[in-house]
């Protein structure tokens, strides 16, 4: 198994206990130790659970999130990010940035990105998908 980053969907739906997501990921986990994200999907989680006001399960989140690899949107991620908007928007197949900064996070780092939104991230060229919500 390669390296894979988490997008927001998949992490969301590890974190609620969704059947079809955890077995994939503890078998990730196991071999592993720990899940990649991007420091966006950080972002979107703690929005998503301030949003609702679910304070307990921010606490627990702010724990665990620190068990797990997050990139930064660093310079490599930036430049990335970069061509790829500019490619994108040249086809006039432009992206939300946030799908953009995860994107750029899996190419910059050579991982696949796993997520249930395959739709949008299928315009990303280069860009190795997975659905870790199908069979």
């Amino acid at each position: 198994m390669k390296e894979s980053l988490i997008d927001t969907d998949i992490l969301s739906y590890y974190m609620r206990g969704l059947r079809k997501v955890v077995p994939r990921a503890q078998k990730y986990l196991k071999q592993f130790g720990y899940l990649n994200v991007s420091s966006l999907t950080v972002f979107e989680i703690l929005k998503g659970l301030r949003k609702k006001r679910l304070v307990e399960k921010e606490k627990i989140f702010q724990t665990e999130i620190l068990k797990h690899k997050v990139f930064a949107l660093d310079y490599a991620v930036m430049d990335t990010a970069a061509t790829l908007l500019t490619a994108l928007e040249d086809k006039g197949t432009p992206i939300a940035y946030g799908d953009l900064f995860i994107a750029a996070t899996a190419l910059a780092h050579d991982l696949i990105l796993v997520t249930n939104n395959t739709k949008h991230f299928s315009k990303v060229e280069g860009l190795v998908l997975e659905n870790r919500t199908k069979p």
